[in-house]
């Protein structure tokens, strides 16, 4: 039985995964300004994104499993609070140093809370209102995503790149009270014991990841990488509780959905970043101005996710994810061919490109991967899901970011030309990527 309440768990959930974005996105246009105060380095713009990114990564796995032991009420409080903490602590962050530390916090609380919002939405509502209630959680995080752009170019406007921290906090507050007042601790009558091996092996192998790729590595590094990736696929598949059941992906739509949501991890999260590098380094638009051409994204994902959502019910998921697919498609094959003389309209056009292919797949991803779990398998579905768009998109924020220093070494490039090569070489890159998830999706079965 769904639970009567559930539309007010809903604006919790809603508000939790808001901030989660928010935070994310108002780095973006904010961090030339950020690490030029803080560090006058460009080498920490990377672990600046990637390290919140990687830390929200693992509790994006784990915090299923300690939702079930000790309730998601307890969990996703935990989750608010760490979060706000973290936003303190990153505005009054004297160094560097210290700040990537405190945006790691951060990203442990994001992970828990987006990590559960998914659950407690599969827990509370039915297969017919779940499109509508995925479509306004989704809303919500195209909101973030352009009120933090925008704020976040004002913050760098009036000088005040502090508050790019600060507005987390009273958001925060307002947050852990909302979820203190209206969740319910549900949790699983039997709790299994936490899978403490597989945590471990989780804690060894995803920084690995993200290291390898950023920095390279010797073989030393890759061996221990895909050893212990491949010691927890084999613990996750072979011990009675893991800490994120990978038998999920015996569901056809699941791994679809899976492929679907790496694509888009990569090509807008990624894309996002060297979009926003490109304008500010080569266009040589101002953070506000580089805010205000990402707004339509959160106008057309809050208009149209609902809508989109509800629609899936009566026409089915897989129309919408290929259309969506194809749409971002065409914005990432735009974008690789910008250049210092793209009129502004254009750029608005391809921003345009972006938003419809978003608002058209998200949802539709989402629906597909619950489409025939169990309800015992939900917390592996967030977990799953939810990980690997953060990772992929860390990855290749990575990739992009790895173009940006090779296209450096070329002494005979100026910054206009460096930022403009890496951008298209970058857009290329997701391109191909777009069309073999496209060819993939193709083998969905009717539903």
């Amino acid at each position: 039985m769904r639970n009567p309440n559930r539309w007010q768990i809903l604006i919790v959930v809603v508000l939790g995964s808001f901030m989660a974005v928010f935070n994310s996105t108002i780095i973006n246009v904010s961090l030339p300004t950020i690490i030029k105060h803080i560090a006058n380095s460009k080498q920490y713009s990377d672990l600046l994104i990637s390290g919140y990114t990687l830390s929200m990564a693992i509790m994006l796995l784990s915090s299923g499993s300690l939702a079930k032991k000790h309730g998601y009420k307890v969990m996703f409080l935990i989750g608010a609070i760490i979060f706000t903490i973290g936003a303190f602590m990153c505005s009054i962050s004297s160094n560097i140093y210290t700040l990537i530390a405190m945006r790691m916090i951060q990203g442990a609380g994001s992970g828990i809370m987006i990590s559960l919002s998914m659950s407690i939405i599969g827990h509370n509502f039915s297969d017919k209102q779940r499109g509508t209630a995925v479509g306004l959680w989704i809303m919500s995080t195209g909101v973030a995503g352009t009120s933090g752009a925008v704020l976040g170019g004002y913050f760098i406007e009036i000088n005040r790149w502090d508050w790019i921290f600060k507005i987390n906090i009273p958001l925060g507050v307002l947050l852990i009270i909302t979820t203190a007042l209206i969740l319910n601790n549900r949790k699983d009558e039997n709790p299994v014991k936490f899978d403490f091996i597989g945590f471990m092996l989780l804690l060894i192998w995803a920084p690995l990841v993200v290291y390898i790729s950023s920095a390279g590595g010797n073989w030393i590094y890759i061996a221990a990488t895909c050893i212990s990736l491949g010691l927890f696929i084999k613990h996750m598949l072979t011990t009675d509780h893991p800490l994120v059941d990978l038998r999920i992906f015996k569901h056809r739509n699941f791994t679809l959905a899976f492929i679907s949501i790496c694509c888009f991890g990569i090509s807008l999260l990624g894309g996002g970043y060297i979009f926003s590098q490109y304008l500010l380094r080569a266009a040589g638009d101002t953070a506000m101005q580089t805010g205000i051409t990402f707004a339509p994204v959160g106008i057309i994902m809050g208009l149209g996710s609902p809508l989109v959502g509800a629609m899936t019910h009566k026409y089915g998921n897989k129309i919408f994810i290929l259309l969506g697919l194809l749409f971002t498609l065409a914005y990432l094959i735009a974008s690789a061919q910008m250049t210092p003389e793209t009129t502004q309209g254009h750029i608005t056009f391809i921003i345009y490109l972006r938003a419809i292919g978003a608002v058209l797949a998200l949802t539709p991803i989402t629906n597909l991967a619950f489409k025939d779990v169990t309800s015992d398998e939900i917390e592996s579905v967030s977990g799953v899901m939810n990980m690997s768009k953060q990772l992929t998109g860390s990855l290749s924020i990575t990739a992009t970011t790895a173009i940006i220093v090779a296209n450096q070494s070329n002494k005979s490039l100026t910054t206009q030309q460096i930022y403009t090569l890496a951008n298209n070489e970058s857009f290329e890159m997701l391109a191909i990527i777009a069309t073999v998830t496209i060819l993939a999706l193709l083998f969905i079965r009717k539903e």
